[in-house]
């Protein structure tokens, strides 16, 4: 008697693990060349929650000052296009995850996202140049939308926005996202996922994610 209550004890924890929901908050933010990408995750009804650090936030390419006229033109260079680079990478990360089968992108549309918030502010110094730049982050922001409210389930109306700066150098973007799926959706697609992902290449084009690009050839070729 006592083991059956044992064995049915475990079986409805089981169903209200599986049945349960997670959450993921996911926060990333880019300025200049340091990046930050944090994902908090709450399990069982947020009795479990940790947070995932996968970019530090910390500048690599810190170094005392310098007079070096040839330095500082190439630090400027890297303001320009870095805020480009990272809307890249974004968008072919989002074009890589929804790029699944059939039955993984089923499992897409029950992930619900609850929250999105996406801020950008670009600038290169000059007026027509950030007028152009303004307008393709503006559409790949649209892009990224529209496959976003496409292949998930969008409870809440995107918050996007771009500032252009037209009188300084600045490349600065803030992206928060909130998703919840049930556990025992995400266990099995994440299964799925892992493998589509292991044989795919992405060649992305921002510091911090080139790295990815490495590994990925280094696994190869091994």
């Amino acid at each position: 008697m006592v083991w059956l209550i044992i064995i049915v004890a475990l079986i409805l924890l089981l169903l209200v693990v599986i049945f349960s929901k997670v959450k993921l908050k996911v926060t990333y933010s880019h300025a200049n060349s340091k990046d930050l990408l944090q994902i908090v995750v709450i399990l069982l009804f947020g009795i479990i929650k940790f947070k995932i650090n996968l970019l530090d936030g910390k500048n690599k390419d810190d170094q005392p000052e310098q007079q070096n006229n040839n330095d500082q033109m190439a630090k400027q260079q890297d303001v320009e296009d870095s805020g480009l680079k990272s809307l890249h990478d974004i968008k072919l990360v989002v074009n890589r995850v929804i790029g699944l089968n059939k039955i993984v992108q089923t499992f897409l549309k029950k992930v619900q996202i609850i929250k999105f918030d996406w801020k950008t502010v670009i600038g290169t110094g000059d007026a027509s140049q950030t007028g152009m730049i303004t307008g393709v982050a503006w559409g790949i922001k649209g892009v990224v939308v529209g496959l976003l409210s496409k292949f998930f389930s969008l409870k809440v109306y995107p918050n996007i926005h771009i500032a252009p700066s037209f009188q300084q150098k600045i490349a600065k973007t803030e992206l928060f996202c909130m998703i919840q799926v049930r556990i025992g959706h995400a266990i099995l697609a994440g299964i799925k996922i892992l493998k589509y992902w292991r044989g795919s290449k992405p060649k992305f084009k921002s510091k911090p994610l080139t790295k990815l690009n490495m590994q990925k050839d280094e696994h190869t070729a091994q």
